[in-house]
């Protein structure tokens, strides 16, 4: 999928910094194709960001802090998308967690609301979408081995993981990967089931929503 995708007719040109898909380019490729076909299935086909799969935590914000720096020049409208590696409720300042917890300072000319967060990790979002998890691993996958929670961000970040790898433990795909699975679980996710389950991914909709 190309990385711009379709911008529709929006004044400007959104671009969105996602942390994922390491230092190889076939992850990175798989990672901009599965937040693409996620946000097309939450109604934005037709004026797509731009989505820019940075890797690692770090350059991430670096790649956005850089853009920031030059939006005047190009137009562009740089949106920051990390994991939270914990929990934060919505509402919470998100720089104020930030500084604490790796420790960035907020960029000159940043948006609190250009600022978003994946709680506690993108997998989380998975967890909120038990369904489709179980139609993409098939045959004997157990959905019991996940966490039972109303409030799948209020799950700690280091039980998601294997949670995941043992409810797939015997499907024909293998037990889950972060690097073979997570990318084409995500781009078959309900978007309207994380906006309802997932407070954060609703936020980063609402504030597409606004710009596109």
């Amino acid at each position: 999928m190309d990385e711009g995708g379709d911008r529709g007719q929006s004044l400007v040109s959104v671009k969105i910094y996602v942390e994922g898909g390491g230092d190889a380019k076939s992850l990175r490729g798989r990672c901009r194709e599965g937040v693409s076909r996620l946000l097309a299935r939450a109604g934005f086909e037709g004026r797509m960001p731009a989505i820019v799969a940075c890797g690692g935590r770090n350059e991430t914000f670096g790649s956005f802090r850089t853009a920031l720096a030059i939006r005047r020049k190009t137009n562009d409208h740089p949106i920051l998308l990390v994991d939270s590696e914990g929990a934060i409720s919505i509402g919470a300042d998100i720089w104020d967690y930030l500084k604490s917890r790796d420790p960035w300072d907020k960029p000159a000319g940043c948006q609190d609301d250009d600022i978003h967060l994946m709680v506690q990790c993108m997998e989380s979002w998975f967890i909120a979408d038990a369904a489709t998890l179980a139609r993409y691993f098939g045959r004997d996958f157990h959905e019991g081995s996940l966490p039972k929670h109303n409030q799948p961000e209020s799950v700690e970040k280091d039980r998601i993981e294997p949670a995941l790898k043992k409810a797939s433990a015997n499907c024909r795909k293998g037990a889950y990967d972060k690097g073979a699975h997570s990318f084409a679980i995500l781009g078959e996710c309900d978007p309207a089931i994380l906006r309802q389950k997932a407070p954060h991914f609703d936020r980063l909709c609402k504030r597409l929503e606004e710009l596109l």
